[in-house]
């Protein structure tokens, strides 16, 4: 099964774990979207399926899509295991002030 049916399965019939909040740059058609697929989801599981965790569920298949490839992969996990080295316990980064966030911003900001 693919990694992205398996995030459509895990959000209709959830198990408990942690959620994580992020805020992104997204144009307003595509949150009307969101909303569209979270609300669909709650209303099939009977549980509750936000836009949050929809978001999160894409980035996780992201990043699962650039470890599979095979040159990517490869030279993240290199760099990964190479930063491991160089700080001894991997620390998160650093997050950016929330002037920096607005230099870098291309567009609207919506939180979730």
């Amino acid at each position: 099964m693919s990694s992205t049916k398996d995030k459509i399965l895990s959000r209709l019939y959830p198990e408990n774990k942690p959620e994580h909040r992020l805020t992104v740059l997204v144009s307003a058609s595509k949150v009307a979207e969101i909303k569209r697929i979270a609300k669909a989801m709650s209303e099939i599981s009977g549980h509750r399926v936000t836009q949050t965790m929809l978001f999160e569920d894409a980035v996780d298949a992201f990043i699962e899509g650039c470890m599979a490839d095979p040159q990517l992969g490869k030279f993240l996990l290199n760099s990964e295991q190479s930063e491991i080295k160089q700080q001894g316990v991997a620390a998160g980064p650093a997050e950016p002030s929330p002037e920096q966030n607005e230099e870098m911003s291309n567009g609207q900001v919506m939180s979730f």
